[in-house]
């Protein structure tokens, strides 16, 4: 549970049951504003005090269907530029919210990205990443890394360094599942024909576990190419299924458990 409200500088203590107060952390937020956070299960009653100029003492209960608040905006034009030669913004594709929750990822289909802080929305790092639309991003657990795919005429993966942006290494899709056609100039379509990554999602021991996918036709015809690759931290490839060759399938999904043992995928 949470509580927001006026004042970065109070002093929060809860007490349950009627039992003793104890004190809350509480965490400044843009325009004078504090966030308290601590568990609080649904129905359960609380004697809460907050102290700044004064004390004020509340009797709450927590919601059984809590709603979000809106605790910040932040205006992205300044961070993510319109898209180039247009004067239309460059859609945002992709928003990643670090493991810790204090920074998250955001990323367009003119390729570029931004990373900032939160909740003041400090920009950590941002810049035009590839040349076509940012589809996928994943977050290794420690935070430390960014896992970015683009849907490119390369499909590349790239490995980020989540604290500079630093670029680690990266593994080019295109060179296993093909390259699409050149893009049309100033289609805002052309990614759809093109290699990319269509699910990402990080293993609790590090690893990424990846659906890469290009769809088109030949001579009239559906011609499709996927394959699941699991990567190790390092950038390495683990393992590609099919290991042969890929499937002439779309595999546009696929989920695992949470102990990153058992995959099941679809296709189409």
């Amino acid at each position: 549970g949470a509580l927001a409200g006026a004042g970065g500088n109070a002093r929060v203590r809860v007490a349950r049951g009627g039992g003793p107060e104890g004190e809350v952390p509480v965490t400044p937020l843009p325009d004078g504003y504090g966030l308290a956070e601590f568990a609080w299960t649904p129905g359960e009653a609380l004697h809460v005090t907050v102290s700044a100029d004064g004390e004020r003492a509340f009797e709450l209960s927590a919601p059984t269907q809590p709603s979000p608040l809106a605790l910040a905006a932040l205006d992205l034009e300044p961070i993510l530029p319109l898209a180039e030669g247009t004067d239309r913004a460059s859609h945002v594709t992709v928003c990643r919210l670090s493991p810790q929750g204090d920074r998250v990822l955001l990323a367009t289909q003119a390729g570029r990205i931004a990373l900032l802080e939160l909740p003041g929305g400090r920009v950590v790092f941002g810049r035009r990443l590839a040349d076509g639309m940012v589809k996928q991003a994943a977050w290794s657990p420690d935070g430390h890394i960014l896992w970015i795919g683009e849907q490119t005429r390369d499909g590349y993966i790239h490995r980020l360094d989540a604290a500079t942006g630093e670029e680690r290494g990266r593994f080019r899709l295109a060179e296993e599942l093909g390259a699409g056609p050149p893009p049309a100039p100033g289609d805002p379509y052309a990614w759809v024909n093109q290699p990319g990554p269509y699910r990402m999602a990080a293993l609790p021991d590090g690893d990424l576990l990846l659906a890469g996918e290009r769809s088109g036709t030949s001579d009239g015809a559906v011609a499709s190419a996927s394959r699941l690759y699991r990567f190790a931290p390092d950038g390495s490839v683990r393992w590609r299924w099919p290991a042969e060759a890929p499937l002439a399938l779309n595999v546009p999904w696929f989920d695992v458990d949470a102990a990153g043992r058992v995959l099941a995928f679809v296709t189409a």
